[in-house]
């Protein structure tokens, strides 16, 4: 157990959690939200945060078991925390289901981690201890589908005449275009990622595999493909009646190494880069800022950036994701909101795919400065193909079982999220546009077969 300031960061009050809560899943309720309100739902006045998150099961009803997974959710372990001290038993009717669903919506102890020892910037192996079943399923989604049948269940005469309508799923195609052409920067970020992987297979005595990335690595810093992948793929996303959302930096000139290392190079304001950001409009997709790395908290920075790219698609940017996933809870979304964005698919971890909030949901994440709701959207985003090939070296069965995975949960709770798939892993040197493949027949198979 850390030893922690929690003071740092002050709750809200149990009738703001649950207007909040009630809000944010209003999807699921449509024009019933009163019913929920209604529901008998114990409250909580207070509790104490502790860190590491640490779940418990909590075995549903009969009539509501299909929302769980083996019939149970997971919550916080502070929910229950006064029926251990004292010894006693508990079941589903002592939760307090939206104090449970607004700790795991709002990641409130990644916030007092943050408040605490700093933002992890969406790495997750940072968060010491954690709980990561947390990730695996998209827990509040299951838990409003829970609260609108008992709803049902309890109020049926006054309901009798409302189906138990369920909201649209959507999974939503993202491109950050980080790359249109092979530079040294990451000439020498990739072949390191490379090197890395070789030198962590030789423990395991994988030593073919291990001589495989080495040799990869090397081919990768001195080959010389051509990553202008476009052509193909918007004809591939033309034929699949896909509508995607490309994500386009702002930056009109690195600044210092970092940046030069880290950063996209090319110029958006280029004629080459203009043609094909009318073009992909032309197409029908949808045209966001990828914020440069060190602008996660620098509203001046966004503006500027958000500016450029509007001159050349001559249009409001509202939709943005930050490069490398640097996020803050404190200060991203205030950022981002003051320089104008609307809505922010930072949401993810670096490292691993999952649910990073417990959640599928667009919502306005609570603003813990300000004790009331942002007024910009967030969307997570459930994976992206590093995490497939880079950070966890998965076979292809693998790899068809984790995507396959996340995009059933989201939408067997009628969830709404995104995942990610950068323009330059699909050339010939990263070979990734398998798993791309893989994504689009899972969300049509299963789009169209529940």
């Amino acid at each position: 157990m850390f030893k922690l300031n929690d003071s740092l960061l002050k709750l809200p009050d149990s009738r703001k959690v649950k207007a909040h809560i009630i809000n944010s899943l209003e999807s699921y309720w449509i024009s019933n939200s009163s019913y929920i309100s209604k529901l008998p739902i114990r409250n909580l006045s207070s509790i104490r945060i502790k860190i590491p998150l640490k779940l418990i099961s909590i075995s549903l009803p009969k009539w509501a078991q299909q929302y769980g997974i083996g019939g149970e959710v997971l919550v916080p372990q502070e929910l229950v925390e006064d029926f251990d001290k004292n010894g006693f038993s508990y079941t589903w009717e002592d939760i307090d289901w939206f104090l449970a669903c607004f700790l795991m919506l709002e990641c409130w102890h990644e916030r007092i981690w943050e408040e605490n020892f700093g933002p992890i910037h969406s790495y997750s192996f940072r968060l010491k201890g954690w709980d990561s079943r947390a990730w695996d399923y998209a827990w509040v989604n299951r838990i409003a589908l829970f609260l609108k049948s008992w709803s049902i269940n309890l109020f049926e005469q006054e309901l009798i005449q409302h189906q138990p309508i369920f909201p649209l799923s959507n999974i939503h195609f993202t491109h950050d275009v980080d790359a249109v052409k092979k530079t040294i920067p990451i000439r020498i970020k990739q072949s390191i990622f490379e090197l890395v992987n070789s030198i962590k297979l030789i423990p395991e005595l994988k030593f073919s595999s291990s001589k495989g990335k080495l040799l990869k690595a090397i081919k990768f810093l001195i080959s010389n493909d051509d990553w202008w992948v476009f052509e193909n793929l918007l004809n591939f996303q033309r034929e699949n009646e896909i509508k995607a959302i490309y994500y386009f930096s702002g930056i009109q000139k690195n600044r210092g190494f970092i940046s030069w290392l880290i950063d996209p190079s090319y110029d958006i304001s280029s004629e080459k880069i203009k043609n094909l950001v009318n073009k992909i409009s032309h197409d029908g997709h949808i045209i966001g800022l990828h914020p440069s790395f060190d602008s996660w908290r620098k509203t001046e920075e966004l503006l500027n950036q958000k500016k450029l790219v509007e001159r050349v698609t001559s249009q409001d940017l509202i939709k943005c994701r930050q490069h490398w996933l640097r996020f803050s809870w404190r200060d991203t979304w205030t950022s981002q909101f003051k320089a104008g964005l609307g809505h922010d698919a930072t949401l993810m971890f670096n490292d691993r795919p999952g649910f990073r909030n417990s959640t599928a949901i667009s919502w306005c994440p609570w603003n813990h400065l300000e004790a009331s709701a942002h007024k910009i959207i967030a969307e997570p985003t459930m994976f992206m193909d590093s995490h497939f090939y880079n950070y966890n070296q998965m076979s292809d069965n693998k790899r068809r079982k984790t995507i396959y995975k996340f995009i059933y949960e989201c939408r067997v709770v009628s969830g709404t999220a995104s995942l990610l798939w950068h323009t330059h892993s699909m050339s010939k040197d990263y070979g990734w546009t398998k798993g791309y493949h893989e994504s689009i027949e899972f969300v049509k198979e299963l789009y169209d077969s529940i």
